[in-house]
């Protein structure tokens, strides 16, 4: 429930400027559902983030202002795309709600007029047009508030599909909206006022029908979302006044006796009671009064009472000018997700974090990490506009008098470089990240807009006041030709990723020598060490253990003796029972039977809530051990360190495993030992799908579903959270090495580690190792996993085990099950790649094969979404190589558990 200062003045008109709560009227509930923030960002709205600094107004060869006209192109588009989706969603809306009046469109405000006699009114007029897209905004949101609420009902779930029909927009479009801030519900709302106070010829005031919006407002308190809802009551001499609506009487917000004496005894203008919910968990809430003992009264304040103190950061971040949020009174915008910045974190509680995190990185920086970081600072110099996987950028936009740091979207890089001088750019080497900022710096001389344009700003204006229209809009009931939302697709999808051009190969090749040595600790002497007795697997399944089908075996008497390893590992062989002519652990001169130039340490960890329990491997500097300590859970990979001599640092360590696909955790050190938990942020009611949302069952994705996907797994990727993927291993590092540079994985865990990580902990030591982990919804966006409908079908006891499997996929973020299958672009690691033939260790040759072949699939037009069955399938490939690996596996542990006690 909203805080006492968010409470809404006593008189408040019907039409508002569309930021402040208003009493809710029939013609037009979705004013409860516009955005409390600015929700000009994200690849559908970041094209209206404008200022009246900003906007693009140019002058035409008439002497006229105008906006540019690619930008007034863009709006347009969107206009019109949202337009349609707004009546197609109302004309298959079935749900007791109003059927609304839409507002003015934002064109009818003057975006689109070219002819404006000076500057000021041009930015004016366009400024206010841009607002007009609010209750157009709110509108379509109201509509997704109440078709999710619903959905789980019978006909309910293939709404997406009827509305994309409807208004002839791509379902790829229409899944970047449903991503957007219209669909996002953790986002707060301005909410709205219920006007319940009783006229006095009223005879009845309890009886009859008081609104149609009971269904709407029963909805929002029954959903627990950010929605801050405000009952008028009136005057009231007794309870018989008293109105009761349906949708308040089941939730038990209603007024009675003891509430009445309570607001009676309340002084000032506003008398104001807040309610909260009894039971957050509850399928139906129950609401009670808080009863403040300190209540709020209505005072009028000054912004001096209010103003914050500005906070300089400190000598290593943006300088003292850096401003910090000024009206704490404000409710602080949300912050972007992966973005680092915290909820309510200032910018300048933001950089003063970083300068401690930094500082305390500073002290425990080996050599290695310094040249690599001073490298870093060296081409940032230069200035250079940051490539393809090169650093991230994070712009600062001011919010309601606060800062929100968000991602600049690597299509736009050049746009930022062009808009933001160097003195407004600032670089952060320990991260590899960009912070951009107006209040950082000066822009460059060249940069004055109006000295440029010869233009006169505001004070040219004739005071004319260019206001967003407020009459009903006639709807064109025909569907949007095709080309237009995906024109618009073209927009704001992200060039970089190549459709038409497979990625490099990045495998790390290696002899079949170097694979038995390094990897297996099998020594292959040129005389057969066994001549007969054992049934030995074929080249061709050799070679497959060893990664690679077509990889040349040695000679015949190595080759014979490779086999003989590899089958009486597989038999369950102990260390003491195999040659000692086989395995370089018997031989004294071997490189694990040496100094090791590194130290290892076996931790079995403690199962418990919270913790990653089971044996672990931690790799750590021998000397002063930190500030990363490197994490594995198999010993054959351990070993291989070892044997190949890697180092003399943990990071050269750490990218050895990089280039070779290993997973592993680059973990910090700290005392802090609280549960660890993936805080997923903000969670409502409503259902959620991970990955790339939900599909109608006859859903088939064409080459603009691909590179919708392609551009929002890309976009992940380029977020300091998805640096984690680098050192996930299996096909979900794979698919982050196109998307990010192999350096960055070695960059160590995030800022938020200590609360959304993962932990190791021996269970006796006051200290833990932390690393970073993927949520299963960012896994499934790395994927590409859509959740698409069944449809109806018979029971599951006639069901084939195929279908069982299909259907039987439930989303991992959803509050409930549904008939759902999950189809994906890529096989989910942990359920399919990782116990796939492919899984050998390491990213070999076959993998590959497997994720070149598929990638070229993809760019020729045969678009397939496979199953998790499909997938099992497709991964299976030869069975009998997977007992040979875990056979390797066990004996690796066995020498580390020998060597390492």
């Amino acid at each position: 429930m909203p805080t006492p200062e968010q409470a809404p003045p006593p008189a408040l008109k019907v039409f508002p400027n569309f930021q402040t709560p208003s009493t809710i009227s029939s013609s037009a509930p979705y004013f409860v559902f516009i955005p409390v923030h600015d929700p000009w960002h994200g690849p559908l709205f970041g094209r209206l983030a404008v200022t009246s600094d900003t906007v693009p107004i140019i002058q035409g060869s008439n002497g006229k202002w105008g906006l540019r006209e690619d930008t007034r192109e863009s709006w347009s588009a969107l206009e019109q795309i949202l337009g349609r989706v707004c009546s197609a969603m109302r004309d298959i809306c079935t749900f007791p709600i109003p059927i609304c009046v839409r507002a003015g469109i934002p064109y009818q405000a003057g975006y689109s007029y070219t002819k404006y006699h000076t500057l000021g009114q041009a930015r004016r007029a366009v400024i206010k047009s841009r607002d007009g897209f609010l209750p157009l905004l709110g509108h379509i949101s109201m509509y997704f508030f109440v078709f999710k609420y619903n959905e789980d009902k019978p006909g309910c779930d293939n709404w997406r599909h009827k509305v994309c029909a409807m208004a002839g927009v791509h379902s790829d479009w229409f899944r970047e909206l449903e991503h957007s801030v219209v669909a996002d519900f953790t986002v707060p709302r301005i909410g709205g006022i219920l006007d319940l106070s009783s006229p006095p010829a009223m005879a009845n005031p309890t009886g009859g029908k008081r609104t149609d919006l009971d269904y709407l407002v029963g909805v929002i308190l029954k959903t627990n979302l950010p929605i801050p809802l405000y009952v008028r009551w009136g005057k009231f001499e007794d309870a018989l006044n008293i109105r009761r609506p349906k949708s308040l009487e089941e939730v038990h917000f209603i007024l009675d006796y003891h509430e009445m004496n309570y607001l009676q005894a309340l002084p000032g203008v506003v008398k104001f009671s807040p309610w909260s919910q009894a039971n957050q968990q509850a399928t139906i809430p129950n609401f009670l009064s808080s009863r403040d003992t300190h209540p709020f009264v209505l005072e009028r304040t000054t912004s001096a009472d209010v103003q914050e103190s500005v906070h300089p950061p400190a000598s290593s971040t943006p300088s003292s000018s850096t401003p910090s949020s000024s009206t704490p009174s404000s409710s602080f915008p949300p912050v972007e997700r992966y973005s680092g910045q915290r909820a309510g974190e200032t910018m300048s509680e933001f950089f003063a974090r970083r300068a401690r995190t930094n500082e305390a990185t500073l002290a425990k920086e080996t050599p290695q990490a310094r040249s690599q970081r001073l490298q870093r600072e060296t081409h940032a110099q230069r200035g250079g506009v940051p490539g393809k996987k090169g650093a991230c950028v994070f712009v600062w936009e001011k919010v309601n008098e606060h800062y929100i740091r968000r991602s600049a979207g690597r299509q736009n890089y050049e746009d930022v470089w062009e808009e933001y001088s160097s003195s407004q750019r600032v670089y952060d080497a320990f991260r590899n990240e960009w912070d951009v900022c107006e209040a950082f710096g000066h822009p460059d001389p060249d940069d004055n807009f109006s000295e440029t344009h010869g233009g006169g700003g505001d004070d040219d204006d004739d005071g004319e006041d260019y206001g967003v229209p407020w009459e009903e809009v006639k709807d064109d009931k025909q569907p949007l030709p095709p080309q237009i939302s995906e024109a618009d697709l073209d927009r704001i999808h992200d060039p970089l990723p190549l459709i038409n051009n497979a990625p490099q190969p990045t495998v790390f090749t290696q002899t079949a020598a170097e694979v038995a040595s390094f990897r297996f600790g099998c020594m292959m002497p040129t005389a057969k060490v066994r001549p007969e007795g054992l049934n030995l697997p074929h080249d061709k399944l050799t070679c497959k253990i060893m990664g690679d089908k077509d990889i040349t075996l040695p000679g015949n008497a190595q080759a014979h003796n490779l086999k003989s390893f590899l089958v009486l590992a597989q038999t369950g062989m102990t260390l003491r029972n195999i040659d000692s002519a086989l395995l370089d652990f018997h031989y004294p001169g071997s490189r694990i039977n040496q100094v090791w130039v590194v130290d290892v340490k076996r931790v079995m960890c403690p199962k418990r809530s919270g913790f990653e329990g089971g044996l672990r491997y931690v790799v750590q500097d021998t000397d002063s051990p930190g500030p990363f300590f490197i994490v594995l859970d198999n010993a054959a990979s351990v070993l291989e360190i070892m044997r190949r001599r890697w180092g003399p640092s943990i990071s050269d360590i750490a990218l050895e495993l990089l280039r070779r696909g290993v997973t592993f955790h680059l973990c910090t050190l700290s005392e802090h030992l609280q549960q660890s938990g993936i805080n997923a942020g903000p969670t409502t009611s409503l259902k959620s799908y991970s990955g790339m949302g939900y599909c109608s069952k006859d859903f088939k994705p064409d080459m603009r579903d691909y590179q919708g996907y392609l551009d929002f797994r890309q976009r992940f990727l380029q977020t300091p959270r998805g640096r984690v993927a680098l050192r996930s291993g299996g096909i979900i590092a794979r698919i982050a090495r196109d998307a990010l540079a192999i350096e960055d994985g070695i960059l160590g865990p995030g800022d938020e580690v200590l609360t959304n990580g993962l932990c190791f902990w021996d269970g006796r030591t006051p200290r833990a190792l932390w690393d970073d982990q993927l949520t299963a919804d960012e896994i499934d966006v790395v994927c590409g996993v859509y959740h698409i409908a069944t449809g109806a079908f018979p029971c599951l006891c006639y069901l084939t085990y195929t279908d069982r499997v299909n259907i039987g996929q439930r989303d991992p973020n959803s509050a409930q099950g549904r008939q759902v299958t999950t189809r994906s672009w890529w096989p989910r690691p942990t359920a399919f790649f990782r116990n796939s033939a492919l899984d050998v260790g390491w990213w070999t040759p076959a993998c590959e094969y497997f994720y070149l072949n598929r990638v070229k699939m993809y760019n020729d037009g045969i678009l397939k979404l496979e199953t998790a069955a499909a997938w099992k399938d497709n991964l299976k490939l030869d069975r009998k190589v997977l007992p040979y690996i875990h056979a390797i596996e066990r004996l690796s542990a066995e020498i580390l558990a020998t060597l390492r006690p």
